[in-house]
């Protein structure tokens, strides 16, 4: 079972304070008294192999340097660029106990898995792909592939390797603020938010402009990444947008903890894509088990993951252009998108979607093909 065995994790994502799901299943699987080593991109500061102790108990960071020139032949001459790495590869595995499993989030850099030596090997990306002449490489290597919808696992339809849907996860710090569901009361103003990066071309900024202008009457919350940029007049037309707006504020980054404690105390939520631009296509998002944890209404664009859900307000057009009109009719009938009934039925869900609750499943899954014992 996944517990007592040596573990690479391999991220796209350095090992910081502001963790992801790469972060939250390295923290989950070494409480579960796996060795888990996280190995952090390549760096260009030095070219050694270094492992170093965490905070947390059986969780070590991995790191590794490769010349800035690598990037120009991992783009140009992809075949050279493996051929070196092959070298690096080997360099990390000398540095590391044998292991049981190589666990890995990243589909650009590592064309061959199986090069880590680990006895099981996971593949295991949650962003859409788009280079797949090259990101099907890693998918071919591994001994099973798992993702967080379907059309991504769709990708590698056709390949002998056996592929698994499983859900985002809910960090600890949101199920313990969604401990106990109290009957919701209507104040005098009500309060929607929104979390995320708001520099993303994913963002259907349109939306959500038009939302905050024609209800004055509400207070908008904008938690996230918010940073001007010189060459991007659009994105900055829209932070000045809602910076001007007298009923919307941009907090900025906020800590999970502190977000957590943010988030019951809001009316509702908002989510809000162009699916042809955001990362995932526009077909699941991390934060909206945050937002059930809440169990607070969310109005959100199209996901594709929830088409057939009633678990919050979704748009059923993929432009977006009901969102407004979605909105108006969930402010108007707030006490009964918030009953007590919905919220715990999205708490609930929220909450089963856990960390521990998605590698519970991966176990089965491994379980199932042998692939542990």
């Amino acid at each position: 079972m996944l517990s007592q065995k040596n573990i690479l994790l391999i991220s796209p994502q350095e090992w910081n304070d502001l963790y992801i799901s790469k972060h939250h299943y390295a923290l989950e699987l070494s409480q579960r008294g796996n060795k888990v080593f996280f190995l952090e991109p390549p760096s260009h500061e030095s070219s050694g192999i270094s492992i170093s102790s965490t905070e947390h108990q059986n969780l070590s960071l991995v790191k590794f340097g490769i010349p800035k020139w690598y990037k120009t032949l991992q783009h140009h001459l992809r075949w050279l660029f493996d051929l070196l790495m092959r070298r690096k590869i080997r360099e990390i595995c000398k540095a590391l106990p044998q292991l049981d499993i190589c666990w890995s989030f990243e589909p650009n850099l590592y064309t061959d898995l199986k090069l880590f030596n680990g006895n099981t090997t996971i593949f295991h990306p949650v962003d859409f792909l788009v280079n797949m002449q090259q990101q099907q490489k890693p998918a071919k290597s591994a001994d099973i592939i798992f993702s967080v919808s379907k059309n991504i696992l769709e990708l590698f339809e056709g390949m002998k390797v056996p592929t698994y849907l499983v859900n985002h996860g809910l960090s600890n710090k949101f199920i313990q603020s969604s401990s106990e569901v109290r009957d919701y009361k209507r104040g005098e103003r009500l309060s929607f938010a929104y979390t995320g990066n708001l520099t993303i071309d994913g963002l259907d900024r349109d939306s959500l402009i038009k939302v905050v202008q024609d209800h004055p009457e509400i207070d908008f919350y904008f938690y996230g990444k918010a940073e001007k940029q010189s060459n991007n007049p659009l994105l900055n037309d829209f932070l000045n947008s809602l910076n001007n707006a007298e009923n919307s504020q941009i907090v900025g980054f906020v800590s999970p903890d502190e977000l957590s404690k943010r988030f019951v105390q809001h009316d509702g939520f908002l989510l809000s894509y162009q699916a042809e631009k955001e990362l995932n296509s526009g077909s699941n998002s991390h934060k909206l088990l945050e937002y059930l944890a809440s169990g607070k209404v969310v109005v959100s664009s199209f996901l594709s993951e929830y088409e057939d859900q009633d678990l919050f307000v979704m748009s059923r057009k993929k432009d977006n252009s009901d969102f407004s009109e979605l909105f108006d009719k969930t402010i108007k009938s707030i006490e009964e998108y918030n009953s007590k009934e919905r919220m715990i039925k999205r708490v609930n869900f929220a909450r089963q979607n856990s960390y521990e609750n998605q590698i519970i499943k991966i176990e089965e899954y491994l379980s199932s093909h042998g692939l542990i014992s």
